[in-house]
């Protein structure tokens, strides 16, 4: 019964371990690429590039190669710096033949975001959402007491009490149902944050991939259908960010890989953009008075999108350094002959198992720890019968099971001090 017990710690510190080192691994020895950005500069007409090398440095450059200092960098691109240049006196008012001042640069400068994470949250997501008062008529918003259940109908619950609203729960699901709504509902997105000046409610779509706005005022339900035509796509993700400047609300995000800007006229606009997974790729908007720039990052490359009036213009393509590479790679694939990831998410890709892309090498330092695990057996005079079994185990993980084993080992006190 000892020796199972021995062997099933064994089990589990090895799975720990294959999910932790190559965790820490990579947390000491990889290049931070979030902070690798393109820009679009209106001054020079072309892209302008910050990158983060290695030694934690910035360098500022545009497309064709050209270094910058860091204030000449800012001076490329009012529509990030517009508050420095304005403080230093070296704001320029006209950019391009438009006439911006640096408030307005300031106010009307917008920025969405999503992450693969935030896509795959929809899988788990607990449907429930506040409904605020859309015109509160103050600074901030207030809690309601009850949330919104969103399935087969509108259920508001009281979050104090634990009941169902009957009347409310009817009136707002009514209220949908008239305007020509079917459900359930496939899919829906909402703020629930309360520090913002107003709401823009729920964005719903139904079974027939109708988007539709839902609003409380004055405790009753408003409803909008949107003029959006999303050509049967399912979608993956409708994110409402509320601005008082803004002339959208959010954005919704296909699982193909389409997006489409939310705006406050009732209609949808489409970016054409190539290649870009939700479920893999971090997604950046940029929206201000000059332009709307889209950044696609993925695992080995950046991409940036440039669009005036919802027309794509150009793109450029900015190539990442592999998160590990050269001698840090190389030895990544010696030391760990397989690598665990986890995905909370996605059931099917609930763990994913990486192995080694250099066996040959993986298997001489398995050798050796093999090796290394008998002297130190030896040594300690702690040689047993299940010796030859914890190196058929070292044989088969590496240096998790050897390091699982040496935590694990008998070691003799009076040995230690001879």
């Amino acid at each position: 019964m000892k020796l199972y017990s021995k062997y099933l710690i064994v089990c589990i510190a090895v799975f720990s371990f294959s999910i932790l080192m190559p965790y820490f691994y990579a947390l000491i020895f990889v290049k931070n690429t979030d902070k690798d950005f393109i820009y679009y500069s209106e001054i020079i007409d072309d892209f302008a590039i910050r990158t983060y090398t290695a030694d934690r440095n910035n360098i500022y450059k545009d497309k064709a190669g050209n270094i910058y200092s860091e204030q000449e960098f800012k001076q490329l691109l009012p529509q990030i710096y517009a508050r420095d240049l304005s403080l230093n006196n070296k704001y320029t008012e006209i950019i391009n033949n438009k006439i911006v001042s640096a408030e307005d640069m300031i106010k009307y400068n917008f920025y969405l975001s999503t992450e693969p994470d935030k896509i795959n949250e929809e899988n788990i997501r607990i449907k429930l959402t506040p409904v605020f008062e859309s015109q509160s008529g103050s600074a901030s918003l207030s809690m309601p007491v009850d949330l919104a259940r969103i399935g087969e109908n509108i259920t508001f619950i009281n979050a104090r009490t634990n009941k169902v609203d009957t009347e409310k729960s009817k009136m707002f699901t009514s209220e949908l149902l008239n305007n020509g709504f079917v459900f359930p509902v496939k899919i829906f997105g909402a703020n629930p944050d309360v520090r913002k000046s107003f709401d823009a409610g729920v964005f719903l779509l139904d079974s027939n991939n109708q988007l539709f706005n839902l609003k409380m005022v004055e405790n009753k339900p408003v409803v909008e259908k949107y003029k959006a035509d999303f050509n049967n796509e399912e979608i993956a993700l409708i994110f409402i960010k509320e601005n008082q400047y803004a002339t959208f609300y959010g954005f919704v995000i296909s699982k193909a890989g389409n997006i489409y800007l939310i705006n406050r006229n009732s209609t949808v606009n489409k970016f054409l953009i190539e290649d870009y997974n939700p479920y893999k790729d971090g997604l950046r908007i940029n929206i201000n008075p000059l332009h709307t720039l889209i950044n696609v990052t993925k695992e080995t490359e950046q991409t940036s999108y440039l669009f005036y009036n919802n027309q794509l213009i150009k793109s450029y393509t900015l190539e990442i350094i592999p998160t590990l590479s050269g001698a840090r790679l190389s030895l990544y694939n010696i030391l760990f002959p397989f690598s665990i990831f986890g995905n909370i998410y996605t059931a099917a890709e609930y763990l994913k198992v990486e192995i080694t892309t250099n066996i040959p090498a993986s298997l001489i330092f398995i050798i050796i720890l093999i090796i290394i695990y008998f002297i130190i057996c030896r040594y300690f005079k702690s040689i047993s019968k299940t010796t030859i079994i914890d190196m058929v185990v070292i044989a088969l993980t590496g240096i998790y099971g050897f390091t699982a084993l040496l935590l694990l080992q008998n070691y003799k006190k009076d040995t230690l001090w001879e």
